[in-house]
């Protein structure tokens, strides 16, 4: 089996043109979706969550509002993603999260209680 990766360089160049619309995008297509996600894996405090492919962090911000005090990690490979996800999230007050660049290859999941692949 042979595994490829989105080159970086050109997952940021598509995404700069994409990030300042993709809110009104996932708003309209995915809410739905995500909202039914996130109601399935009965996220509540105390569990620790791992979003992956977390883009702007629409999802993320529900994860986190459900789950505020524990460990949440949001992961996306585009770091331009990531920036509007800490606009949307700086909104929360005291709530315990982190968001890092990378693919499911760098991750440390033994400790996650929940796991969502988008």
């Amino acid at each position: 089996m042979e595994i490829r990766i989105f080159p970086p360089k050109l997952q940021e160049k598509i995404t700069l043109n994409t990030v300042p619309i993709y809110d009104i995008w996932g708003k309209v297509i995915e809410s739905h979706a995500s909202d039914k996600a996130i109601e399935l894996t009965e996220i509540r405090v105390g569990q620790s969550t791992l979003e992956v492919a977390m883009r702007t962090g629409l999802a993320f911000y529900e994860i986190v509002t459900r789950n505020p005090n524990d460990g949440n990690q949001g992961l996306d490979l585009s770091k331009r993603m990531l920036e509007k996800a800490k606009k949307w999230l700086s909104k929360l007050s005291n709530s315990n999260y982190s968001l890092d660049a990378g693919t499911t290859f760098d991750l440390s999941i033994e400790r996650m209680s929940r796991l969502i692949f988008w």
